[in-house]
């Protein structure tokens, strides 16, 4: 009597499991092959005609976004939109890029059109950039990532989630 119980009990989970159905993932792909930089080995796409704004919450950070002028001016209060296709998941931009310069580089062979003058963060040879709209960010990473005298290019992104997705259609 104690095995029969004992087998009933063991196989009431198993036939839980028979019944759960599998995730189905919907995977995202690029919308725009123009706007697409590469980074850590994953393609990363910019919105130029989105903004987001952070949404206040003790949750998660999270951010609304809303359509703009491409040439709207990144701030703290108008973020660029990312999505990192390897990671499928949103992000942020402040318009900030580091890069590290390799031994016996200096400074004035990194010429970047379309951002502020590199200004040196550490004593270790790390610099950084900000570029004032999705457009400049990206012509700043792509110009970066091909200079030979850079160790290392990163460009600085907030993954978050968004509040509003039907924004980003």
């Amino acid at each position: 009597m104690n095995r029969i119980l004992a087998l009933c009990i063991l196989t009431m989970p198993l036939l839980a499991w028979s019944d759960v159905k599998p995730f189905t993932l919907t995977v995202k792909t690029v919308t725009d092959n123009t706007q697409v930089f590469q980074h850590r080995g994953g393609d990363i796409e910019i919105f130029p005609a989105r903004r987001a704004s952070v949404v206040r919450s003790a949750q998660l950070p999270a951010v609304t976004v809303a359509s703009v002028v491409r040439s709207t001016p990144l701030s703290s209060k108008s973020l660029g939109v990312v999505f990192n296709y390897a990671q499928q998941q949103y992000g942020t931009i402040s318009g900030e890029i580091s890069f590290m310069l390799k031994a016996n580089s200096q400074v004035s062979s990194v010429h970047v059109t379309s951002s502020s003058a590199p200004k040196r963060i550490t004593t270790t040879g790390v610099y950084a950039v900000y570029a004032r709209t999705p457009q400049a960010f990206l012509d700043t990473v792509r110009q970066l990532q091909k200079n030979q005298s850079i160790a290392w290019v990163q460009p600085h992104i907030d993954y978050v989630a968004v509040v509003n997705p039907s924004a980003m259609q």
